[in-house]
């Protein structure tokens, strides 16, 4: 069988997608990052042939660059743009690039519309670049006079307590794993989902080996009621007033904390450091810099966020200080297809509030290679080693050093294929 062999410090042979899928191909002279240890190893050789490795050796250059895991980003949307409107197909084609350029090689698609079922069948038979969409079903929410128009095609919109427990059995027997629930209180509603609903859904979902997933929309009350009837997931679990939560409440809940997203709402108040980030992040981020950056400067504009969904970042630290332990069971989901969070981009900004959030003693990958990919059903993603799937990010500098270099990935691949390449 012939060898293609990738010299990464010297010369690099980018091979075609059909090239990638049937020969074996040699990675030379890279540091392995081992997640459980959160460093990196000896320069190795890694074999990879039909998407999985091979065989991995010692090599003897002492000098090498870095490879980790992909990362999964366990929510995004195709179906929403960045800037407040609807995503067309070709767009969305563009946040699949997206993904991948920035090391994504598996998300969970929320609110999908039917030309994502398209993209995904693109991107597996190669005829397009892209990360593995894990699709989910529509979230479950009840009819709120807060926001009584939502559209339907991205919602399943209930009006009572039973058709919420007939949904959420239909899309546990139909086999997803992890239904979402979309509750934020609001006093004029008629109905709410207390901790006993949560409870009985949470009961319903076992029964098919599903769980619920419970957004609580950075709301007191919600997030209450979901750590009182034992949810294991929560999304948006940040509050913004000092309530007495009880420490084992919170002990197995693996948080989804959507910093960015609410970061972002509150920086879209001041144009100029929403202009100050969006530098920042054009100075660091070349794909953000070539597909995003020029819509994403027009866009800045005076926007009022209502003072309900701004989160100030002391009181952010003061609630994590107390649960220090739930940082490395956390997932990240980036929230991408909101106001400001771009593909793949915004992956990264999450992880780099997560890491100032916990005061930089955290280990990043445990969150976004190990965490996330588990709820997508990728048990072991994060272990590159004998047999597994190549799923890897190689960077020039190393990453532990500075999480700015996230931002700038060399080369990515995804099933033992090149799908980004940045090497010059």
């Amino acid at each position: 069988m012939k060898l293609y062999s990738i010299h990464f410090l010297f010369t690099i042979i980018t091979l075609t997608q059909h090239q990638l899928v049937s020969k074996e191909i040699l990675i030379e002279n890279v540091k392995i990052l081992d997640v459980s240890k959160n460093s990196f190893s000896n320069n190795k050789k890694i074999y990879v042939e039909n998407g999985k490795i091979t065989r991995i050796e010692e090599s003897k250059s002492e000098k090498g660059k870095f490879l980790t895991p992909s990362f999964c980003d366990a929510s995004v949307s195709f179906g929403y743009n960045s800037l407040g409107g609807v995503n067309s197909k070709e767009k969305a084609k563009l946040s699949a690039r997206a993904f991948v350029a920035h090391g994504f090689t598996h998300v969970g698609s929320v609110t999908d519309l039917e030309y994502v079922n398209e993209i995904k069948k693109e991107i597996e038979s190669g005829h397009i670049i892209g990360p593995e969409i894990i699709s989910q079903k529509k979230p479950i929410l009840f009819l709120t006079k807060e926001y009584p128009e939502l559209p339907e095609k991205f919602y399943s919109i209930v009006k009572s307590e039973e058709e919420m427990k007939k949904e959420v059995e239909k899309q546990a027997k139909e086999g997803i794993k992890y239904i979402r629930i979309y509750h934020r209180y609001y006093e004029e509603n008629l109905i709410h989902a207390s901790s006993f609903l949560l409870f009985t859904l949470d009961n319903i979902a076992k029964r098919y080996g599903s769980r619920i997933l419970v957004n609580t929309f950075a709301d007191n009350i919600s997030l209450l009621e979901a750590t009182r009837a034992g949810v294991q997931f929560v999304e948006s679990p940040v509050v913004t007033e000092n309530l007495n939560f009880k420490e084992e409440n919170f002990k197995e809940i693996r948080f989804i904390p959507y910093f960015g997203i609410y970061r972002n709402l509150m920086l879209s108040n001041y144009p100029d450091k929403m202009k100050k980030e969006f530098q920042r992040i054009n100075s660091l981020d070349n794909f953000f810099k070539f597909n995003y950056a020029n819509e994403a400067f027009e866009s800045i504009k005076e926007t009022q966020t209502e003072e309900s969904q701004i989160l100030d970042n002391e009181e952010v630290m003061r609630f994590w200080e107390k649960f220090p332990y739930s940082g490395e069971r956390m997932i990240l989901g980036s929230g991408s297809g909101h106001l400001y969070n771009f593909p793949g981009t915004s992956g990264i900004q999450e992880l780099e509030l997560i890491y100032e959030s916990f005061q930089k003693k955290i280990n990043i990958w445990k969150i976004a290679s190990r965490n996330s990919c588990e709820l997508l059903g990728r048990v072991g993603h994060e272990k590159i080693e004998l047999g597994n799937e190549f799923n890897a990010i190689l960077y020039n500098n190393n990453p532990l050093n500075s999480i700015s270099e996230l931002y700038r990935p060399e080369q990515v691949f995804f099933k033992g294929k090149l799908v980004f390449n940045n090497s010059k």
